[in-house]
């Protein structure tokens, strides 16, 4: 069983930022090292994507990809043994929502439509310890005051996500 379930353990650990980071980059550099889960869909398949990174049965990447109008999201969720230790998140912020084309565009007149090029990617960075957030790095690279409504929203937010991809893959797993 997971602490990120709710259950923490006595044997939880804080993780340092060094030592989060550390993690994250082991874990990035040897990908092939673990068992690849992809799932998309729930609930839009055309606009989700999950790829799980596992070593057995536990989870110790997860990507979520998510495919909008107006942005691209691809959200990163780090687990250490058991607890959710990282959630990196990049966001492609497009200009105008895509379906927004040059031809219809000039059908209203107008003289600005979607252009990828123009697309602006924000980073932020979501350290956590026995499961809690810890620090969050904002968009602007600015840190957001703990404690505060969007930092316990972000906070929500991302334990919910990371929970909801960790049962989706073990519901996928006993199929």
């Amino acid at each position: 069983m997971f602490a990120i379930f709710g259950i923490s353990s006595c044997q939880d650990k804080s993780y340092s930022e060094a030592e989060i980071n550390e993690y994250c980059k082991k874990v990035d550099q040897d990908l092939t090292k673990y068992t690849l889960k992809m799932m998309s869909g729930y609930p839009e398949p055309e606009r989700r994507q999950i790829n799980a990174y596992l070593d057995g049965e536990n989870p110790v990447m997860m990507i979520e990809e998510y495919f909008g109008d107006s942005a691209r999201v691809f959200t990163h969720y780090y687990i250490n043994g058991n607890q959710f230790v990282y959630a990196f998140r990049e966001d492609y912020i497009y200009n105008l929502p895509v379906w927004y084309t040059e031809d219809s565009a000039r059908k209203l007149g107008d003289t600005v439509w979607y252009d990828d090029k123009k697309t602006v990617m924000k980073t932020e960075s979501f350290y956590f310890s026995k499961n809690k957030l810890q620090k969050w790095i904002d968009g602007n690279h600015k840190i957001v005051q703990p404690g505060s409504v969007p930092f316990k929203k972000a906070e929500f937010e991302l334990m919910e996500g990371c929970l909801y991809i960790v049962k989706a893959i073990k519901a996928k797993e006993n199929e």
